[in-house]
């Protein structure tokens, strides 16, 4: 082959696809060159595949100068249809999402050797095993994390199917007795490094601890959390769920758990709680469990009500914007917002202060509309309180067909006409109905009309798009500009 042909550039979405089903007859060099980062490049030499700048090795060199850090991020066998990537590589995800579903892959977490391969399937196995028993690791690190720092709160739902409810634990085990790892020496010692977890203290403050994970015969055997390390667990959970923050500290829990109720030694009297709570409890966990639903309860009602008197001081401040003649405002572009101070209750902090909230409402309870005429053109647009514009031809003409249903239908008490399916547009939005009814706000419309609350007064209503348009409202408009004669009206 000539020089010319030893090599073949590729995109870089296509150069890992390429070299995985590469012909006998292709280049034995494929690559995708990044020419501003020369360490982005992906090249394929051969069965191995690199990050990095190697577009002018040949495969002889590269073998012949390999050393124990190397960049190679995957070898493959093609025959075999076998592969094993380094799970450190920057291409790790790129090529293990790019290899066919019936090849076999494994994974390392060491540098690879070029000839791994080769070897036999014990050593393949092996180094595959630390990989997954490492990933599993990761699923338990909150556990570890717990058990090996101050950190009090942990909740798992049932921490005896703590194994269980973790699927990579049930898989790496089905695993294990597939591959049949029991006839092999490495089977019960310990084949991984130790694993290092973060312990954060704040947002800039952190430190870590390690973790050797067990023996596969260990794992496979439910053994990664020693019993004392599970009954530690558990309290935790109980801790977490039902005494957080109720009275009851984590080592009242662990010297208690196990303790029946004694109704004389046992109740808090800070608390409130009925008699008619804890007459069927038998065990001290029963009464604790009883009593946090009691004080869950309780909190929820203080919480609501406090809910209600921040909304009530915010409607009361509201109350106190002077909005009178906001339409005129607005359509003259005059900055309406404004801003309010109450007293709020801040949950994220646990109590109430006095605050300013800038209020970006415009005080328009119903939809109002401004002709709007751009700079150095002929167009006119007509915009909606709400942030819409439309043609102003567009809005002339249904207007007159509004008002020729109005001027028919004007004696009916109530009326309804629909036109969801007729696709009649005003601009980009269409009409779905016209109706006579009691008026309402615009804060009413997601309201069931069931529940809604209606002004005492009747009106029509053009329903465009989500926006409610009242009769009033559009002649206001109509009167403000002195548009009389384009409306016809």
């Amino acid at each position: 082959m000539t020089k010319e042909r030893s090599k073949r550039s590729y995109k870089r979405n296509e150069i890992i696809h390429a070299w995985i089903h590469k012909k006998k007859d292709a280049p034995e060099v494929i690559y995708y060159k990044d020419s501003r980062r020369s360490y982005n490049c992906v090249v394929g030499i051969g069965d191995y595949l690199f990050k990095g700048n190697k577009i002018d090795n040949t495969l002889d060199s590269v073998l012949k100068y390999w050393s124990g850090r190397n960049t190679c991020a995957a070898i493959i066998n093609r025959k075999n249809k076998e592969a094993i990537l380094y799970y450190e590589s920057p291409l790790y995800y790129d090529v293990i999402s790019s290899i066919p579903e019936d090849w076999t892959v494994y994974i390392s977490m060491s540098y690879l050797e070029k000839d791994i391969l080769n070897e036999s399937e014990e050593v393949k196995l092996k180094l595959h095993a630390e990989y997954l028993i490492h990933e599993l690791y990761k699923w338990f690190q909150h556990e570890f994390v717990v058990l090996n720092s101050n950190k009090k709160l942990y909740y798992h739902e049932n921490v005896d199917r703590l194994y269980d409810d973790r699927k990579s634990f049930i898989e790496f085990t089905n695993w294990c007795i597939d591959k049949e790892l029991y006839k092999y020496g490495w089977f019960d010692k310990v084949i991984n490094k130790p694993i290092a977890y973060y312990i954060y203290h704040g947002w800039s403050y952190k430190t870590s601890i390690e973790v050797i994970p067990k023996s596969v015969k260990d794992i496979t055997n439910r053994e990664i959390f020693s019993s004392e390390q599970i009954k530690e667990l558990k309290f935790r959970s109980f801790y977490t769920k039902y005494c957080y923050g109720k009275g009851i500290s984590l080592k009242e829990v662990r010297k208690r758990y196990h303790t029946v109720f004694v109704p004389e030694k046992d109740i808090d009297n800070k608390y409130p709680i009925s008699k008619e709570v804890y007459k069927d409890c038998d065990s001290w966990v029963s009464y604790v469990i009883a009593r946090s639903k009691v004080l869950d309860a309780m909190e929820r009602d203080v919480e609501r009500k406090r809910i209600e008197t921040n909304k009530r001081n915010r409607e009361e401040a509201l109350k106190n914007i002077n909005y009178t003649n906001q339409a005129a405002k607005w359509r003259q572009g005059v900055n309406i917002t404004t801003s309010i101070s109450y007293y709020a209750w801040r949950k994220d902090k646990g109590h109430w202060e006095y605050k300013e909230v800038r209020e970006y409402t415009n005080g328009i309870e119903n939809t109002q509309l401004k002709l709007v005429i751009p700079f150095n053109t002929a167009a006119r647009f007509i915009y909606t309180s709400r942030g819409c514009s439309v043609p102003y031809h567009d809005a002339v003409c249904l207007f007159r067909t509004f008002k020729y249903i109005i001027d028919k239908h004007k004696d009916e008490e109530e009326f309804e006409m629909k036109f969801s399916d007729k696709n009649i547009m005003c601009g980009y939005y269409k009409l779905l109905r016209i109706f006579k009814g009691h008026k309402f706000k615009d804060n009413q419309i997601s309201i069931p009309p069931s529940s809604r609350e209606y002004l005492d007064k009747v009106d029509w209503c053009i329903v465009i798009g989500c926006h409610y348009i009242w009769y009033e409202d559009i002649l206001d408009f109509i009167k403000y500009y002195k548009l009389e004669k384009d409306f016809g009206i």
